[in-house]
């Protein structure tokens, strides 16, 4: 049933996307969120209600991050941008992956800023990497 009503398409089964969202099965509640991604844009503040609440589980949270990503979600920026402040490192990884993908300008000092100060090795080098990829040819 999650799954159809991704399938509509219908910004009307947002609703009752939410709804599952609140349910104790963890499959449930992952279909939910690739549903919200299959309506599109109308279910994108919700997806980044989703990526920046920490009550949802990672997967369920990065599972929000990648529909916006897929979406090619503008607006998701700055919510990525405070994700990469998350104690969860997967998450923060996550997160630099998406911006790679999205190339937009108002994360490259973010990321740089990663790059230099993350308190963990693999994302300072992750970041590094990444910045050094989105800014080549862009200054």
């Amino acid at each position: 049933a999650v799954y159809a009503l991704g399938e509509s398409r219908q910004s009307d089964a947002i609703k009752a996307l939410v709804k599952t969202l609140e349910i104790e099965d963890p499959v449930s509640r992952y279909s939910a969120v690739i549903s919200l991604g299959k309506i599109g844009k109308p279910a994108s503040g919700i997806l980044i209600k989703i990526m920046l609440n920490k009550k949802y589980q990672r997967a369920l949270r990065g599972q929000a991050i990648e529909e916006l990503v897929n979406l090619k979600e503008k607006s998701a920026v700055a919510g990525f941008i405070q994700l990469l402040k998350d104690r969860d490192s997967v998450i923060r990884i996550e997160v630099l992956m998406a911006l790679e993908k999205i190339k937009d300008r108002r994360s490259f000092e973010s990321i740089r800023d990663a790059s230099l100060n993350d308190n963990n090795p693999d994302i300072r080098r992750i970041a590094k990497e990444i910045y050094e990829r989105i800014t080549k040819g862009n200054s």
